[in-house]
């Protein structure tokens, strides 16, 4: 039986990181929970290698920014001594202190980014058991053990 010749999804997440990793596998796999041996494995694939050819034909490589960059430009506002550039009604450029929601919003990110937000839903369920159910003789139904179950 032959291969099928599409990217799996974990080949597509190996072409997209690669290229944001600037070709370094070791991180590359690391990020994407992979094995090294897996991602130079798939550098050798000739469907990753036209993907990521594809992928660096539309975004050059120093447009792409890595995740370890991101956290590094987010954890820079959030320095005390961080001042952001505004432009004045007269167009002057000056420098001033970012709202406290963008400084929020930067500490929310980072928790993304660090797994520090885990969104917890609880299902309760209510289950009717029934033991024994006895048939009388007008055809009706008794139930004569019964019991909620929240599961």
């Amino acid at each position: 039986m032959a291969r099928k010749k599409t990217l799996t999804e974990n080949m597509r997440k190996f072409a997209v990181s690669y290229i944001a990793n600037r070709g370094n596998v070791a991180e590359t796999a690391k990020q994407i929970g992979l094995s090294n041996k897996t991602c130079y494995g798939y550098l050798q694939n000739e469907l990753v290698q036209q993907e990521v050819n594809h992928l660096m034909s539309i975004v050059p490589v120093e447009k792409i920014r890595s995740a370890v960059q991101l956290q590094e430009e987010l954890n820079f506002m959030l320095d005390p001594d961080y001042k952001d550039e505004m432009i004045d009604l007269k167009g002057n450029i000056r420098k001033v202190k970012p709202p406290l929601r963008d400084r929020v919003r930067a500490v929310e990110l980072l928790g993304k980014f660090q797994g520090a937000f885990v969104n917890k839903v609880e299902v309760q369920q209510t289950h009717f058991v029934i033991d024994i159910i006895e048939e009388d003789e007008k055809d009706y139904r008794t139930i004569i053990d019964a019991e909620f179950i929240e599961v």
